[in-house]
């Protein structure tokens, strides 16, 4: 359409532009939707839909052939980084126990040398978003129960999905805001039982949360 000499000085060219924009316009968040559509959908049947790889995990790529047979496409999964889950573990029985903080946690991982992916040293946003990630809590009984009564998230997959060994993963929780994002309301995050395995018991997982529920309200 950029190509297109509309006449704007007539009432005829400028409607013609106005239909050409509108259309255009159409078009766009006609595709947008679809591409939600898609990655609400894979996050549904647990697949993880790329970003920054987060920490306590690497990434394994295969090569999977489509149904029709024409061809292939590359399926990114997620894989335990034992020396990095091994942190991730620490992380959660710090908080947990007696006298345990956010605060307390950072201090201790920084005075043992622990780093992040990036090598920096941890600050309290960080172990605050892992202590909080459903990616490492084990898809078992405790962990359904947990999110089941506690709270008003969409869980996707039936009680007999929760095998014990997958980890979970939110989708759908944070939506565009200007030129950053804002988080949705609760009740439209949807929680899928993930292809990855997790590594937090979902016992030890739903202590944490209300932990740290009960020290926000603080």
């Amino acid at each position: 359409s950029i190509s297109q000499n509309f006449d704007t000085t007539t009432p005829m060219g400028r409607a013609a532009m106005y239909m050409t924009a509108v259309f255009g316009q159409l078009e766009r968040e006609n595709t947008a939707e679809q591409v939600r559509d898609n990655m609400i959908y894979l996050a549904e049947k647990g697949r993880w839909n790329g970003g920054p790889i987060p920490f306590g995990f690497d990434t394994r790529t295969e090569l999977v052939e489509y149904r029709n047979g024409q061809g292939n496409k590359k399926v990114t999964y997620l894989v335990e980084n034992e020396e990095e889950s091994k942190i991730v573990k620490d992380f959660f029985e710090w908080y947990k126990a007696p006298g345990g903080s956010v605060r307390s946690v950072v201090a201790k991982a920084n005075e043992l040398g622990y780093k992040t992916k990036n090598g920096a040293y941890w600050s309290h946003n960080q172990v605050s978003r892992i202590l909080q990630n459903p990616l490492y809590c084990i898809a078992d009984e405790d962990a359904y129960n947990y999110f089941k009564n506690n709270t008003e998230v969409n869980i996707v997959d039936d009680k007999e999905s929760y095998n014990g060994v997958n980890g979970l993963m939110y989708y759908n929780r944070r939506r565009p805001y200007k030129k950053t994002t804002r988080l949705r309301d609760e009740s439209e995050w949807i929680l899928s039982v993930g292809e990855h395995k997790g590594f937090i018991p979902g016992k030890l997982f739903a202590e944490i949360q209300l932990k740290l529920d009960s020290n926000k309200s603080k």
